[in-house]
């Protein structure tokens, strides 16, 4: 159900950033393609992170001291993500900094919220079936 629910997810994600910058004039199809963007830099920011964790748990063995510098390339990528989306609403909404980053976190939060009862909603109805 996950995959489903994420499809689920990114016309929602639009409809808030369609809402919240609603006297920019902009049509919906830009911010669906904002939104399409922001989750394909997420998801293959965890694929990354994924795939050091595992590099990581697969190396330590046998060279250890390559642990501690893919801890901080997960450290990176992790720090990074936030803010390249950060640098990309401002980028493409032009707006000055205080109210792109009050939008920011208010769009974050409201997608946090919006994404944990999908997932709760995704969780029950796979338990269903």
């Amino acid at each position: 159900a996950l995959p489903g629910t994420m499809f689920f997810m990114l016309p929602a994600f639009a409809l808030l950033l369609k809402v919240v910058y609603l006297f920019r004039r902009r049509l919906y199809m830009e911010h669906l393609i904002v939104a399409l963007h922001s989750h394909a830099f997420l998801f293959l920011s965890l694929l990354l992170g994924t795939l050091l964790q595992l590099l990581s748990t697969w190396l330590t063995p046998h060279a250890a001291w390559l642990a501690t510098p893919i801890s901080w390339l997960i450290i990176a990528l992790w720090t990074w993500a936030p803010i390249y989306l950060l640098i990309m609403q401002k980028r493409i909404y032009r707006q000055g900094w205080p109210m792109t980053i009050l939008k920011y976190l208010f769009v974050g939060w409201c997608y946090i919220f919006l994404l944990t009862m999908a997932l709760l909603g995704a969780a029950a109805l796979s338990l269903t079936e």
